[in-house]
């Protein structure tokens, strides 16, 4: 009988997950149409956004394993440069 419970708990679960995510998709779904329908500018904000993001992170990344202290140096320098482009996609709503 434990079991059987512990299976009714299991399969709710995953079909509460598989609702959540259903909705989730169809929100951003939505929210993309949206966008495309807004002005020209906002879905390419976005995704020019996501983008600088990207790279920030990816920049970030590459100086955790940068070995010695020149390489450091430099990845550092295009880190920074990277966060700036990400700081003034923030700067447009001052």
């Amino acid at each position: 009988m434990n079991s059987r419970h512990f299976v009714t708990v299991l399969l709710s679960a995953a079909l509460i997950c598989a609702v959540s995510v259903l909705l989730v998709m169809s929100n951003i779904n939505a929210t993309r149409l949206q966008l495309q329908q807004a002005k020209p500018g906002a879905f390419n904000y976005i995704l020019q956004s996501d983008r600088a993001f990207d790279r920030l992170s990816q920049s970030m990344i590459a100086f955790e394993g940068a070995s010695d202290a020149e390489k450091k140096s430099v990845v550092w320098m295009e880190a920074r440069r990277r966060f700036d482009i990400v700081w003034s996609t923030f700067k447009v709503f001052d």
